[in-house]
């Protein structure tokens, strides 16, 4: 039955298939035919539109025909017989009707005549055939010649019918005819389409006609296959059903697999990245290591720079440092022709000399040829390093499981060039792929936690080496009070991997811990040293007084948590002062009875511990439990964060903890050694330790960190980090939503990816979970299905918020650049604190006074404007105003170099400057192998040979300077006029070949060519670049300081260091502009708060407690107390360091408690790590009105305390350079002094007359004291008590007096009574001279632009009425050492200083550190070595010649004089000898030198002359070499002296003491003309220019070799002259004759000009002026007051002239 049902179904199969294979034929032919009948039909249709529309055409074609064709008839109907036989009869017919016949004739195609025209017209039926012509198909040529018969004139019916009428219809016929021919021809083209479209109709009609015949055949046949089909279909039911049963199961199949290919996908991609990373684990496992070690403490920019160092040594296979990060070495090209061949032209240079290949420069020459100069630059780091692209493209990142079906599947893998590495490392490695996963980081974000990159390192970095590390702990910087939080976070992480996940340990040996049963080996005194090469602190530290009785007892150790307790009975020990730089070895040894720190106390544990939440302990370092609660910790598995551990050091029995010094017992359990009791180590102990302070900081109380011993991370906010707080702040200002719709946005993409993840992970769950076969599950599809639908929403509502995004971020794309601009203020700022750590700013203050600005920027909601002007204001105000708090904070060249340091920063950010440039600019460069000597032949002579060098490697490092050298050749004059005169960065530089350059690229040429003036560079940049923002150094304002200032923020005046401060810096030198007591005592008396001051000094022994008690009473009563000199006090007691951390971090405590009273949520973490009471009672209350003022001075004695440097406001007292501001606090001052004097007028014009002079005599003395030597001989220091004291003096003097004189006098008294040089004295009472005599009245201001009263008029120019102080100040252009009544060269003096030290600071705070040698040498010399310039100075003392024999005893003394000066000269030289000779012995090491020695060869290094050799002299100033090179001249001259004793003249150089030559001028007169000598004076007489005395002088002497300096010489008019040209070079005097007079007896002559007493010196350097160096005063003479030239520090040196040389 089975084998014929199987038949039956067969044969009935084979049927029904037959059948279907018929049908299916037949209805495939019948739909064929079908098909091929409608596409006939389609044709006929496409047929049938284009012929109704021809036939259309046609018809109006013919209805324009019809009415000509009509028209003809009509003419025929009226032509009879009778016409045509009154047309025949004319025997000669009218010319008209021959013209009608011919055109008739030559239709018919008769000869056109009249004969046969008649013969014509008598045919029988002529009529008809004019009826019935043929007027379609007239020939071309009859239808041609017609033409000129129609358009005849003639051939008009009008006219033919004036002669005949039967002609008239006859012309008429014919012009009807033509019309119609002339329609005809034009449709001729239509109707012929129209005859082929109806041709082709036709056969289409009757070929569908065919097809229709044959469909219904078909149509026949296909209906009886179907009818035998139905008979069949019955039997093949069974076997159909089954055939659709399968179909429904294979397009089942068929339908999961298409849904199942996204599957597929993202598990074939991570099969692939799974094989990868397999492959690439060792490299990756190495580089994590690596940053793990070494990332911590470093910033984003040098971990991105050192990772991808890593990863391409470990690409090829590169493990040797051939060079340092940030440089770059590379040789120079051979197109350098100059720097080998001085002479060739500088264009020459071939194109193959400038190609050199890398195997030609890397590989060694075999010819004996000099390898090429090498130059080495640095790089330069941005100051910003912004990582926000990396959070921003996660957010963009498509990941696997963001499946696109139009993307191509590709599964090979092509890093071909990676797998030939040593080392494979993932592509795009990161460190968060490698220790987090993407859940973890999602939820980190979705938390709201910090999501730059450097924050999610640093809690990857602090998990990992907390729980990995194997010989130390994580040591968190945390100065923005981020690692409570992210402690706290990683805390609750799971994602941990510990020793049990990477390896199995077995019972007698542990990770290398030491069993129990070998401890005995190493209790002898010493922990077993660590593993690998860590060494311990027993390693490393040992003490022979504590070897004796280091002895560690074992106790017995028992299982049960019992309490463990241990007295240890010590001495007392005090903690002193730890630097921030240093380790106090006491903390590395181990506690016994001498080290031991606690008197009495016990370690136990708790058996009953509640413990905390989140199993976290944070506790702070100086809190009394912290020991308990780390043993507590340790025992029972509790993870602690100890905070501020750099106010006190973790005690020393905790050392073995520190470095995870770990036994094992029997058991397999973890030991502790703490002192001498061992604890059960609980495998969840952790511990973090965390300090409030950077590294770099340094202050008082502040304890050491072993950094070498921990694991460093570094919290600090990054700069993305730092930009998002700062846009944030911004934005809560201009447009409240946008941090909530960012956070908003940012979440809503973080989420929707998490909900893309876990669509793909329920799938691949529930795939790998199924019982049975997939095809036989019947839900997958649904669940596919329903993933599907899920993914595609989420998908889209991705794409939709990652546009919301973007379109969000593009608002606010100006605010980016304003945001940018603002930290990178903030960083230079940070950069500052490497030249003094008082520099320090936190990041919160700093973010307080942006959010000042912020808040009072604040328009409104209705604020309107361009956001790019709008970003450009908030970006101006916010700069200018930390800008100045900034400038009360940092001394005013440091504060200058911020300026230039944030300038050129953003000179790079705007394009203007690249980083190449600005490392030139900062570091210049080095060369190496550069034969210096054969480059100076087109050298021009104006510029320094190193320089012109320079020039020459500029030109070849940068393609912009190319063809510099040939410039500075071929113009050379213009440039040296270009360097000479003041900076202008915008204009253009000479010559036509270096136009192109920019701002900067000018920068940077006059920065190589003219170092000494980088301080004026400095201000041009920093006004081009920052206009308006740039603000000029001031002294400080107290009420502006008070303003900052509140009860809890103390303030630090910083006073400067003085001149003779060695350790110092040379930008912190200087002088307090006004006493910071007096300063705070007005302001007291200003606000009420007068006899609410209390001052204390420190210095006094035992006075620390007397401090703090009266610390206390201020703060209870709401006293100021102001503490004076911290720099010199004593070891502070550690509760005067807590009372300022109380005071300091009470405002903070406060607002918590605030926060938590109002419930109040923060938009974000605090950024200030302050100290957290838990009990409210306890808290300091801080009087409102209490203030804290502290003073100490910059870089001496003891540092302030450390929270003082991170939270107080320090203010430095210098006194500044800017005159506008002194002009103004001097102006206040003595209006203040005189307010209630009742002798000033009680007009306005009256105060001004008195107030002005005054204060601008105490300014220009500030002023001019501020120039140094330059102004000076010594140091000088005026305070506003002076200027009290000039006030006093000069009221009470007014008062009682009307003598002017006595008035300077006594005004002069107040200023010159601090000068301990006459020189000085003379000049302050010159200055009070022109000044006081205003303040009196008697003289009214000249109109003089250039000198002090020229200032005075400017400053009294507005009429008394219009007067205001601010007006008057602002009319002062830009002033000069000239205004304040100094030469113009003190201006360059000062400048090159500063520019000296500018260029030092500026270094060492952002350029390469190497450099820093370099350039702590002065500009204006090079180091010499000893031994290559002995043999030349012996040599030149080898060409003295030898003295003569002198004797003392002469007549006049004169020549006793002369005999002194041999003796002199003989002594030197023997002492220059005797040195010289002991030096090159010391040199061959034959012998060793006194210290004394050191100091010469100190000053020979440099070119100096020793003091030693100077000390019967008067110093020239010279050089050491010219010195040497002058020495046998002038012992020449002085053996001539000998020989000849009356030489025609003298040179005051020539002796050694000229002083005594000057006084044996006056005894000599004296005893030959028998007077008093101390009524002899001399007589000055210049001579003229260019006479030469042939004989000498009968009494006196002729003068040579003086040069005036500050002044000229009127040869014409034998007067002093002012030097008002730009040429401030020495004045060479003509002979001058020296004529000694008896001043006893009268006068013969009235002197009609006045005298000025010029000082004569034997050095134009001003160090070598004064009283001590003095020779002598020349009078002068001179139509100017004597006080005009004594102001300008006119002066007369003696030097050799050219023809003596």
């Amino acid at each position: 039955m089975n084998k014929k049902n199987s038949t039956s179904d067969k044969s009935a199969t084979d049927e029904i298939k037959d059948l279907v294979a018929r049908v299916e034929d037949q209805k495939e032919q019948y739909i064929a035919a079908l098909d091929r009948c409608k596409d006939q039909e389609q044709k006929i249709e496409a047929l049938q539109g284009p012929l109704e529309q021809l036939r259309k055409e046609a018809q109006t074609d013919f209805d324009r025909v019809n009415p000509n064709y009509q028209a003809a008839l009509t003419a025929l109907n009226v032509i009879n017989r009778n016409d045509l036989e009154e047309v025949k009869s004319f025997r000669e017919p009218p010319e008209l009707v021959k013209f009608v016949v011919k055109a008739l004739c030559l239709l018919f195609k008769v000869p056109q005549d009249w004969e046969n025209a008649k013969l014509l017209l008598i045919r029988d039926n002529f009529m008809d055939e004019m009826m019935f012509f043929d007027k379609d198909h007239i020939p071309d040529d009859i239808f041609e010649e017609l033409k000129t018969f129609v358009f005849n004139p003639l051939f008009d019916p009008d006219l033919v019918k004036q002669v005949s009428l039967s002609a008239t219809n006859v012309c008429i016929w014919v012009h009807a005819v033509y019309k119609y021919a002339h329609i005809h021809r034009n449709m001729q083209p239509r109707l012929r389409n129209l005859l082929e479209h109806e041709d082709k109709f036709t056969q289409a009609q009757a070929k569908l006609g065919q097809l229709r015949v044959e469909a219904n055949r078909i149509k026949s046949a296909l209906e009886r296959v179907i009818t035998s089909h139905k008979a069949a279909v019955k039997r093949a039911k069974t076997i159909e059903r089954h055939m659709q049963a399968i179909e429904r199961k294979i397009a089942r199949a068929v339908n999961l697999m298409e849904h199942m290919s996204m599957q597929h996908y993202l598990w074939k991609s991570e099969l692939r990245k799974a094989r990868r990373n397999v492959l690439t684990s060792p490299g990756d496992a190495l580089i994590t290591a690596a940053c793990v070690c070494y990332h911590g403490p470093l910033e984003d920019k040098w971990r991105a720079e050192l990772l991808h160092d890593w990863q391409d040594r470990s690409k090829h296979g590169n493990y040797k440092m051939t060079k340092k990060l940030g440089e770059d070495v590379f040789p120079l090209s051979s197109n350098l022709e100059g720097l080998f061949d001085g002479h060739k032209e500088f264009d020459t240079t071939s194109s193959m000399s400038r190609t050199v290949t890398e195997s030609s420069v890397g590989s060694e020459s075999t010819l004996d040829m000099p390898s090429l100069p090498e130059i080495k630059t640095y790089k330069y780091p941005p100051a910003v390093y912004d990582t926000s692209k990396y959070y921003k493209s996660e957010l963009k990142k498509q990941e696997s499981f963001e499946y696109d079906q139009t993307q191509t599947i590709e599964f090979e893998d092509s890093d071909d060039e990676d797998e030939q590495s040593t080392l494979m490392n993932r592509n795009n490695f990161t460190l968060q792929e490698i220790l987090s996963d993407f859940d973890e980081l999602s939820n980190w974000r979705l938390s709201n936690l910090p999501t730059d990159l450097h924050s999610i390192q640093n809690a990857l970095l602090m998990r990992v080496s907390c729980h990995n590390r194997k010989h130390c702990w994580p040591m968190l910087i945390d100065p923005d009070n981020q690692a409570e939080l992210w402690v706290k976070t990683v805390q609750n992480s799971k994602n941990v991997f510990t020793e049990k996940d990477v390896q199995e340990s077995t019972p007698d040996e542990l990770d290398g811990i030491p069993l129990e049963s070998n401890r005995s080996k190493s209790s002898s005194g010493q922990l077993p040293p660590s593993r690998g090469t860590t060494l311990t602190y027993s390693d490393v530290y040992t003490d022979d007084r504590t070897a004796s009785t280091n002895t560690l007892t074992t106790t017995d150790y028992t299982k049960r948590e019992d309490s463990v307790r241990v007295h240890f009975q010590s001495d007392e020990s005090t903690m002193g002062r730890h630097s921030r730089n240093t380790w106090n070895s006491e903390e590395l040894r181990p506690v016994t009875s001498v080290t031991n720190s606690w008197e009495n106390f016990s370690l136990h544990t708790e058996q009953n511990l509640d413990r905390p939440a989140s199993n976290l302990w944070i506790i702070e370092a100086d809190d009394p439990s912290l020991d308990s609660k780390l043993i507590n910790a340790i025992v029972h598995g509790i993870t602690i964060l100890i905070t501020h551990i750099e106010r006190k050091s973790l005690d020393p029995v905790f050392r073995g903890l520190l470095l995870k010094h770990f036994f094992v017992d029997k058991e397999g359990n973890k030991i502790i050694k703490v002192g001498t009791y061992e604890f059960r180590y609980h495998p969840d102990f952790k511990l973090y330790l965390s300090t409030s302070v950077p590294l770099f900081l340094k202050g008082d109380g502040l304890h050491s960190i072993p950094i070498h011993r921990m694991c460093v991370i570094n919290m600090a906010l990054s700069d993305e980090a730092i930009m998002n707080h700062l846009l944030s702040e911004t934005m809560k200002v201009e447009k409240k939503e946008f941090e909530g719709q960012k956070r908003s946005n940012e979440n809503d993409i973080i989420l929707h990816r998490q909900r893309l993840a876990k669509e793909h992970e329920l799938i691949r769950e529930k795939t790998l979970n199924l019982d049975g076969p997939l095809l036989e599950d019947q839900t997958m599809l649904n669940s596919l299905l329903a993933c599907h639908e899920e993914i595609h929403k989420n998908k889209q509502i991705l794409e939709e918020t990652r546009f919301m995004g973007d379109h969000l971020e593009e608002k606010f794309a100006h605010y980016r650049i304003m945001i940018t601009h603002i930290t990178v203020l903030y960083n230079m700022i940070k950069k500052m604190c490497v030249l003094h750590p008082y520099y320090y700013l936190p990041f919160s203050t700093f973010v307080e006074i942006f959010s000042c600005v912020m808040t009072s920027r604040d328009r409104g909601k209705g604020s309107v404007g361009a956001p790019q002007a709008r970003a450009q204001e908030l970006a101006d105000a916010s700069s200018a105003a930390i800008f100045k708090y900034v400038s009360m904070m940092m001394f005013e060249q440091h504060y200058q170099l911020l300026q230039l340091l944030v300038s050129m920063e953003r000179l790079r950010m705007s394009g203007k400057a690249t980083t190449k440039e600005l490392s030139l600019f900062i570091n210049n460069f080095d060369k190496q192998g550069i034969d210096e000597l054969s480059l100076m032949d087109s050298k021009p002579v104006w510029m320094a040979g190193q320089i012109w060098i320079d020039c020459l490697v500029l030109e070849q490092l940068h393609h912009c300077y190319h063809g510099l050298r040939k410039s500075l050749v071929q113009n050379s004059i213009q440039w040296q006029e270009y360097f000479q005169h003041p900076i202008a960065i915008m204009n253009p530089v000479p010559g036509m070949t270096m136009q192109e350059l920019s701002v900067f690229q000018k920068c940077i040429l006059w920065k190589i060519c003219a170092p000494q003036r980088l301080c004026e560079l400095a201000s041009a940049m920093t006004l081009y670049e920052m206009g308006s923002v740039r603000s000029l150094p001031d002294n400080y304002n107290i009420r502006d300081v008070y303003a900052y200032t509140n009860n809890t923020t103390p303030v630090v005046f910083m006073m400067p260091n003085t001149e003779h401060d060695k350790g110092s810096s040379s930008a912190t030198k200087g002088y307090s502009y006004v006493s910071p007591t007096h300063e705070v005592k007005r302001l007291a008396k200003e606000i009420g708060m007068e006899g609410k001051v209390r001052v204390m000094n420190f210095g006094v022994p035992g006075q620390m407690c007397e401090v703090r008690h009266a610390l206390e009473d201020c703060i209870q009563n709401g006293y100021w107390l102001l503490l004076q000199n911290y720099h010199l006090a004593e070891e502070p007691e550690q509760e005067f360091y807590i009372l300022l951390k109380d005071i300091v971090y009470s405002k903070w405590i406060k607002q918590e408690r605030k926060r938590q009273k109002t419930d109040i949520s923060d938009d974000g973490n605090s950024l200030v790590t302050f100290s957290k009471t838990g009990d409210e009672d306890n808290e300091l209350h801080i009087h409102n009105t209490f203030r804290l003022w502290i003073t100490t001075q910059a870089d001496s004695g003891r540092l302030i305390p450390g929270v003082l440097v991170q939270y107080g406001i320090k203010v430095t007292c210098e006194k500044t350079g800017n005159f506008k501001s002194t002009i103004q606090k001097s102006y206040r001052s003595v209006a203040f002094l005189l307010q209630n004097w009742k002798h000033i007028n009680d007009s306005v014009s009256g105060k001004q007359d008195k107030i002005m002079p005054l204060a601008l005599l105490h300014s220009l003395l500030l002023q001019q004291s501020f120039y140094g030597r330059n102004a000076f001989i010594n140091d000088h220091h005026w305070t506003l008590s002076d200027l009290a004291m000039a006030v006093d003096v000069f009221k009470k003097v007014v008062s009682k007096s009307t003598s002017t004189e006595k008035i300077m006098e006594m005004v002069a008294r107040a200023y010159s009574d601090h000068c301990t040089d006459s020189t000085d004295a003379k000049v302050v009472q010159s200055l009070v001279s022109i000044l006081v005599q205003y303040a009196t009245g008697k003289q009214v201001p000249e109109k003089k632009s250039n000198d002090i009263v020229g200032l005075l008029n400017t400053l009294l120019t507005e009429s008394p009425e219009n007067f205001t102080l601010k007006k008057a100040v602002d009319s002062l252009e830009e002033l000069t050492a000239k205004n304040y009544g100094l030469p113009e060269t003190a201006d360059k003096d000062v400048m090159y200083t500063h520019s000296r030290v500018l260029i030092k600071d500026m270094i060492q705070v952002i350029g390469a550190p190497e450099l820093l040698l370099r350039v702590n040498t002065a500009i204006s010399y090079r180091e010499v070595s000893v031994d290559s310039i002995l043999p030349s100075l012996i040599t030149t003392l080898q060409k003295c010649t030898v003295l003569p024999e002198t004797n003392k005893n002469q007549m006049y003394p004169i020549d006793v004089f002369v005999h002194y000066e041999v003796e002199g000269y003989k002594t030197l030289i023997q002492t220059v000898q005797s040195d010289l000779s002991l030096l090159q012995r010391r040199s061959k090491g034959e012998i060793l030198t006194p210290p004394h020695y050191d100091d010469v060869i100190h000053s020979m290094n440099r070119d100096r002359v020793p003091q030693l050799w100077l000390a019967q002299t008067f110093p020239s100033g010279s050089s050491l070499t010219k010195w040497i090179k002058e020495l046998p001249v002038k012992i020449q001259i002085i053996s001539s002296l000998v020989n000849d004793p009356s030489p025609v003249a003298y040179n005051l150089s020539m002796f050694l003491r000229p002083d005594r030559f000057i006084e044996a001028i006056k005894q000599t007169f004296a005893r030959k003309h028998f007077v008093d000598i101390n009524s002899v004076e001399f007589e000055l007489q210049v001579m003229p220019t260019g006479i030469k005395p042939s004989v000498p002088p009968k009494d006196g002497v002729y003068i040579t070799g003086l040069r005036l300096h500050n002044a000229l010489w009127d040869s014409t008019r034998a007067i002093l002259m002012e030097n008002d040209s730009e040429n401030q070079q020495p004045h060479i005097m003509p002979y001058i004759w020296l004529k000694p007079v008896d001043v006893s007896s009268p006068s013969k002559f009235t002197r009609k000009y006045g005298l000025y007493d010029c000082p004569v010196y034997c050095s134009d350097d001003p160090r070598s002026h004064g009283d001590k160096y003095l020779v002598t005063n020349l009078p002068l003479p001179t139509f100017d007051p004597p006080c005009f030239w004594c102001q300008h520090r006119v002066f007369l040196s003696s030097s050799l002239s050219s023809n003596q040389k």
